[in-house]
């Protein structure tokens, strides 16, 4: 399995979490609804998922540390023509 899933779940559950809680303070949803407690779960799963499916840091990442390719860069050496 790629990324870091167990990282994204914890994340996801603490998004869903404060979420929900912001929801609530903010009055948009009350104490008795179901969202508050479907929301961290909901949060877990996508965060896994996204865990998951991103390739941010993998070992066939080859941007991180690669030349500049789009041509803004001067040419190795320095000189001005």
């Amino acid at each position: 399995m790629r990324g870091h899933p167990i990282l994204g779940g914890i994340s996801g559950f603490l998004f869903g979490l404060f979420l929900g809680i912001s929801l609530f303070l903010w009055g948009v949803v009350r104490l008795d609804s179901e969202w508050l407690v479907i929301l961290p779960f909901v949060g877990l799963i996508l965060g896994v998922v996204m865990a998951w499916w991103a390739p941010f840091g993998s070992a066939g990442d080859s941007s991180a540390g690669s030349a500049d390719t789009s041509g803004d860069a001067p040419a190795p050496g320095g000189g001005a023509a």
